[in-house]
């Protein structure tokens, strides 16, 4: 017989296609047959989110915005501003540098320690703990760690002024205002009286390392620009106490600007210690001068009218003298910075500069070496020494102090050379005072010492004044713009949110367990099961049996499943319509899928159409066709044909169910069903019924279990598998596909049976089964034991 040439040329592995996700198909699935899931789940989500949001500590968000200095800010249009505007170079480079400062923990550990931050006390409640930052009725005024290290303490409050500690194991009752010591540590507490005693008199004390807390809320700190081009920064921080947070902003930028304030001053610093250490050195030596002076006086008797004449000629040295006392400063201080410099060349420190250095390159170049150094310092409180900025940093310092030195060196030379022109002008003037008597030149020469030694001690005492004025006007680098203030409103949990995910979650969890128990489901389920799974057609499909009888098609039924077997029939008409009469096999791919049901019920359908129908039982097996024609068990049949025992005509009997349908019983089971069905008189009862009847539906055993069917194929027209909705496994499927593609069978067509509204799942996994391409090896089903509870659906 001729085959389906659409069978040949299929590929071994069967090609699945990616489809649209269908949302009308997953509704009708899943949604409406588990619409309790549905229901329960998003019930109980939002009663746990309204529990936790019941339970929760709320947090709440403090805000500050400051505004950061910029002291090299010119007036006009610049061409690094240029850049800027056109995005040819970042933004500038000193507000991230800022913002690692705020963020350093050197910082934070500051204000750690001003707001006690690292003791903190939690009330607890009948309902919830929650911490009491300024509101609580102790404090902990001091405590000094003892030999053991531990951070949780327990504190019951009695009548006062007594109270209870524990610690661990140890339990005492001690007082306020008296101090204890125990292993822990010596602990002093005091009764805040601004908070009278509450019903909750259980406190719970945490003694956290200020490095830790420091590190914590610094992670916490988020700083950003307030837009892109400004130097405006918006810090914020959010903590379940708000006051809390906002204390800490506002003492941070505090710290922040004092920090600042104090790295402008350290060149200060150091330039006042240095005039302090001179003036001593110059007190001392005025004070031998004016005390020489005073004693060559005495000695000497030196009358008004002489010492008058000296002042005269001291006073037309004076000019020299100026000179020479201004080189000499100036010598002076550009060894003492040499020295400085050369005796730190290991280290960085600041240099001196407001200590009146007449060059303007030197003090250019240890201003620029003084901000470098400032630069540094500020990095290295958000960064490490290797860290590559830093390290450039002090490329830059060892090459500036190799500068300053070279121009130092120079200056020097410069000076010795003024100097030496002067004394040869001030020794000329000398000689001239040569005719002067000894006393009065030499009272001169004391008189020219203390005129240097006060030049230099009053121009001192003037850049002394001039660094301490320039400290206490010095600016912080940051103004701020809006105080910290905390949101009325918490930010964490969100209510809406958590009820949103709530909701979420309430509907994924079941869709994913009803995806999950699909992916784990090997049943079919679905037509696309089918689809995926073998390109074999199907002709139709029968809903599920509800009503648990054999026969479900009769003359004049209009039921649902009746219909369905109508359009079975007429679907079958279209194969193999060039044929009056037709021979119909009927199988599947193991027992328990419905083909008797199926064989029974389409031929009821034939006959009411008027077609002369003869349903033959060759599933020799285990035959079901007569019981389900006269609820009666096998006699006999085609085995006692096949065997010579009965006639062709004896074993072709009428159903009495319809005038046009007969059936021919499969009798007693053989030993050996095989053999009988390859004979010649087994060719000989198809060739008779083909002739006497136009369709003949023939019920084989499962294809998937033995081969019997396989040996009728020489006899049949068209082949109808049947495929039982919640009950063949996918697997099995590959035998359908594997006899579609190799025309094992002619013409198989799918008959999808076991239909139910809704898609439903059939669970149930009881029948282990071990899968061979080898169509008589067995499932593990029990096709040859007698038949375990199944159910009559089909």
């Amino acid at each position: 017989m001729n085959n389906n040439a659409s069978n040949n040329g299929f590929d071994t592995n069967i090609q699945q296609q990616e489809e649209s996700f269908d949302l009308k198909g997953f509704f009708f699935k899943y949604v409406l047959r588990f619409w309790y899931l549905y229901l329960i789940f998003p019930v109980v989500a939002f009663a746990i989110a309204k529990v936790y949001l019941r339970y929760s500590t709320p947090k709440y968000m403090a805000k500050t915005s400051i505004l950061i200095k910029d002291e090299k800010q010119s007036v006009g249009l610049s061409e690094e501003k240029l850049f800027e505007e056109l995005g040819i170079q970042a933004g500038d480079k000193n507000i991230e540098n800022e913002i690692q400062v705020l963020k350093s923990r050197t910082l934070m550990e500051e204000v750690v320690k001003d707001l006690n931050l690292n003791v903190r006390f939690v009330g607890e409640g009948r309902i919830k703990s929650s911490e009491l930052y300024l509101d609580s009725p102790i404090q902990l005024d001091s405590f000094i760690p003892g030999e053991k290290r531990m951070t949780q303490f327990e504190i019951t409050l009695l009548d006062e002024p007594a109270f209870t500690f524990k610690a661990g194991e140890f339990q005492a009752q001690q007082q306020f205002d008296i101090p204890f010591t125990n292993e822990y540590g010596t602990f002093l507490f005091s009764r805040n009286q601004e908070f009278p005693l509450s019903s909750e008199r259980v406190l719970h004390l945490t003694i956290s390392p200020i490095e830790k807390i420091a590190t914590d809320y610094s992670t916490a700190l988020s700083i950003a620009n307030a837009s892109k081009y400004s130097s405006v920064l918006v810090l914020s921080l959010i903590d379940p106490v708000p006051q809390k947070a906002v204390n800490i902003l506002n003492n941070l930028v505090r710290k922040y600007n004092e920090a600042a304030i104090a790295e402008k001053n350290q060149v200060s610093t150091n330039t006042l210690q240095f005039i302090e250490d001179r003036l001593v050195f110059l007190t001392q030596e005025l004070k031998e001068v004016e005390k020489g002076l005073e004693t060559f006086k005495g000695q000497n008797q030196i009358p008004l009218p002489m010492e008058l004449t000296a002042e005269q000629i001291s006073a037309e040295l004076f000019e020299y003298d100026k000179n020479l006392s201004r080189l000499n400063i100036q010598l002076n201080l550009l060894r003492s910075i040499k020295d400085y410099l050369e005796n730190r060349s290991s280290s960085f420190d600041y240099v001196p500069v407001n200590i009146g250095i007449s060059s303007p390159a030197v003090t250019e170049l240890l201003t620029k070496f003084n901000e470098i150094l400032i630069d540094r310092e500020r990095l290295l409180r958000g960064a490490t020494p290797d860290n590559p900025s830093v390290a450039a940093r002090e490329t830059q310092l060892k090459n500036m102090r190799e500068n300053i030195l070279a121009a130092i060196r120079d200056e020097i030379r410069n000076a010795e050379l003024n100097l030496k022109q002067i004394e040869t002008k001030n020794n000329q003037l000398n000689r001239k005072t040569g005719s002067i008597p000894r006393i009065q030149r030499e009272m001169l020469e004391i008189m020219r010492q203390q005129n240097i030694k006060e030049s230099l001690y009053l121009f001192l005492l003037q850049k002394r004044e001039e660094t301490a004025l320039s400290m206490a006007v010095t600016p912080s680098n940051a103004r701020v713009v809006d105080a910290a203030r905390a949101q009325g409103e918490p930010v964490e949990p969100k209510p809406q949110l958590v009820y949103a995910i709530a909701l979420a979650l309430g509907m994924a969890i079941p869709t994913l367990i009803i995806l999950l128990l699909d992916m784990l489901n090997d049943k079919v389920q679905s037509k696309e099961d089918l689809d995926q799974n073998t390109k074999t057609p199907v002709i139709g499909g029968v809903s599920h049996n509800k009503s648990g009888k054999q026969i479900v098609v009769s003359k004049g039924s209009r039921s649902s499943i009746a219909e369905m077997f109508r359009l079975l029939r007429t679907n079958m008409q279209f194969v193999g319509a060039e044929k009056e009469h037709k021979t119909i096999l009927v199988t599947s791919s193991a027992s328990g899928e419905g083909k008797t049901f199926i064989t029974v019920n389409l031929g009821i359908s034939f006959s009411i159409a008027d077609k002369k129908t003869v349903l033959v039982g060759l599933d020799l097996r285990k035959p079901k066709l007569t019981k389900y024609i006269t609820e009666q068990p096998e006699t006999y049949g085609v085995t006692n044909y096949l065997i010579g025992d009965k006639s062709m005509e004896e074993v072709i009997l009428p159903t009495g169910l319809q005038p046009n349908l007969y059936y021919v019983p499969s009798g007693p089971t053989p030993p050996n069903p095989a053999e009988l069905l390859m004979g010649q008189k087994m060719k000989a009862l198809l060739n008779h019924l083909l002739e006497e009847f136009e369709v003949v539906l023939i019920d084989t055993p499962p294809v998937g279990l033995v081969a019997d069917a396989l040996l009728l194929n020489e006899f049949v027209d068209s082949t109808l598998f049947v495929v039982r909705h919640g009950y063949t496994r996918k697997g099995q499927l590959n035998i359908i596909d594997d006899i579609y593609r190799n025309s094992k069978l002619n013409k198989v067509n799918i008959v999808f049976n076991g239909l139910k509204a809704g898609g439903g799942y059939g669970y149930g996994y009881g029948y282990g089964y071990g899968y061979g391409y080898g169509y008589g090896y067995g499932y593990g089903y029990g096709y040859y034991d007698d038949d375990k509870i199944v159910k009559k659906n089909n």
